[in-house]
């Protein structure tokens, strides 16, 4: 078990999150967080508790042995109590910075829509409401394979996913003098009528702006249309209440069966103890043979030999069950997949058309092609076959691996159309 404490906030209110194993491996926390509780899924006596780090901007993240994720309790301060944390002469200026290729007119359009007013607050309203009205969500945007994103995003097709428009008022409201940070998380989720909590999934992944004003610090703003910044449901009907029912039973397995942690056997081992110490002070048989030194020692033996007997079952029954070995399976094609999809970026970079980060992998390749790219159609029928493995559940087999690799090389080699080479 391992408690970190924030600021010393009065709190009266808890939340338990159970995180699946994500990458990175960060540590979700609302923002009015005083108190974090941790303990591994399943942690042994024998087994260290999680590794939690902290980063920047108070972020946390955290390292397992057994990679299960994190569970985790959070105490929440009371709602009348600011959480905010101030921000320094000396931290202001890097919530200010802006880049240096930064064209002049990004910031005479946030001077155009903002007007005369001065006041920070206002500002931010003014240019989240404008993203909102002027601008349309689009996860396939062509902005992301353009030279510089956000100016054609702002530009030329007003068009894109969350990243853009928090990137864009962020950067707006710092052109005006305004400290900004950009924020990625989860929004929302689903109500599981049957574990009675929220299920937050990757679906759920969210972009939005806090701005930093002085009476109330970090406030949030999201500048994304309000149609697509609340996260909507992939199935419904009976589906859905299939898809609930199975995450319940999940969810309790993981927590009663996988998660007998380390304050439940010692509080197992106390209980024994208890009892130990109740027949040994009766009078009678009982009492005088555990009363024997020797007879003690031979019933710990046999104990720690059933125990570990018990524990070997478990570890070797998992690791033979055909779901065990299935998972590792798709752990295997997953890693193989994403390892090939690497070598196409890097490919891409070599060519000198990197993906952005923050733009989806299919949104880079057919930006590629709309811009008539010599490596756009290559580059897309790839990304095709990455996604179709990494999320249409689709095994490659090792002749499409390998051919997936020869063109890869072959992009990187790839002539423009006329270009002659040397004899």
């Amino acid at each position: 078990m391992q408690l970190l404490r924030f600021p010393e906030l009065p709190h009266d209110r808890l939340m338990h999150i159970d995180l699946e194993p994500i990458e990175p491996a960060v540590v979700f926390l609302p923002p009015e967080a005083v108190a974090l509780t941790v303990a591994t899924q399943g942690a042994s006596i024998i087994n260290n508790v999680p590794q939690i780090t902290g980063g920047p901007e108070g972020s946390l993240t955290y390292k397992t042995q057994d990679e299960r994720g994190l569970r985790y309790d959070v105490s929440l301060a009371n709602a009348d109590e600011p959480t905010s944390v101030a921000v320094g002469p000396n931290e202001r200026p890097r919530y200010l910075s802006l880049p240096a290729d930064l064209p002049p007119k990004v910031a005479e359009l946030a001077r155009s829509w903002v007007g005369h007013t001065t006041d920070p607050r206002l500002e931010a309203r003014l240019i989240e409401a404008r993203l909102r009205k002027d601008y349309r969500y689009d996860v396939d945007s062509t902005s992301g394979a353009a030279k510089n994103p956000l100016v054609d995003f702002l530009f030329v097709s007003k068009r894109g996913h969350c990243e853009f428009y928090s990137t864009a008022m962020a950067v707006m409201l710092r052109t005006l003098g305004v400290p900004t940070r950009n924020v990625t998380g989860f929004i929302g989720g689903t109500y599981n009528r049957f574990a009675r909590s929220y299920a937050v999934r990757q679906g759920d992944a969210h972009s939005w702006v806090e701005v930093y004003l002085e009476d109330t610090g970090w406030t949030r703003f999201d500048p994304t249309p309000p149609a697509n910044a609340a996260p909507q449901s992939d199935i419904t009907g009976l589906l859905a209440f299939v898809r609930d029912f199975v995450e319940a039973t999940t969810q309790r397995w993981n927590r009663h069966v996988i998660g007998y942690d380390l304050k439940q056997q010692v509080g197992l081992l106390r209980s024994v103890h208890r009892s130990y110490s109740e027949l040994r002070g009766r009078p009678g048989t009982i009492g005088k043979m555990l009363s024997s030194p020797r007879t003690t020692m031979l019933i710990a033996i046999a104990l720690l030999g059933a125990a570990y007997g018990v524990y070997w079952y478990s570890r070797r029954r998992k690791a033979l069950s055909p779901a065990s070995r299935a998972a590792t399976e798709r752990e295997t094609a997953a890693r193989e997949i994403v390892e090939l999809y690497q070598q196409l970026e890097a490919a891409l970079a070599m060519r000198g058309v990197a993906r952005p980060t923050g733009t989806p992998p299919r949104a880079h390749a057919l930006g590629l092609v709309a811009l008539g790219h010599p490596v756009g159609e290559e580059a897309l029928a790839l990304t095709e076959l990455y996604i179709a493995g990494r999320f249409g559940g689709v095994t490659l087999s090792a002749d499409e691996r390998r051919e997936f690799t020869r063109r890869v090389r072959a992009l990187r080699v790839q002539k423009p159309p006329g270009e002659q080479v040397a004899a």
